[in-house]
């Protein structure tokens, strides 16, 4: 039976936020210095495309596990691990305002391989 762990909702949305406030702090700066609010709004517009591009699209990761394989997809990259052959240790990092859990996966070879944040600790002690 394989199992899928995708990120969390309320991590996209929180995300999605942090894009507007950048492009609207871009925005601002920009029309600030130019006195332009032509350019400041495609500072702002490029500044919500590439944190949009960047962050949620470029890193959205996706963990299954079926009951050999662990399966890391990101993006059009998908990496196969063995589970019998890889060491798994995740590091949770906490601060005032956000919690992330983050997975090293060890291959054979001693290789570390490091996956994003997006994914809680309970999702990734279910995995393993």
């Amino acid at each position: 039976m394989k199992k899928v762990f995708k990120p969390k909702f309320y991590r996209i949305v929180l995300n999605g936020f942090h894009g507007i406030f950048a492009g609207v702090l871009v925005t601002v700066i920009v029309g600030y210095i130019s006195n332009n609010v032509v350019y400041a709004f495609i500072g702002g517009i490029l500044a919500i495309i590439l944190y949009v591009w960047w962050l949620i699209i470029n890193r959205f990761i996706t963990i299954e596990v079926d009951s050999t394989h662990l399966i890391v997809k990101k993006g059009k990259e998908e990496r196969y691990f063995e589970i019998a052959q890889c060491a798994f240790r995740a590091k949770i990092i906490t601060r005032s305002w956000d919690t992330e859990c983050w997975l090293y996966v060890a291959d054979t070879e001693g290789k570390e391989h490091i996956t994003y944040r997006e994914h809680t600790y309970h999702d990734l002690r279910k995995a393993l």
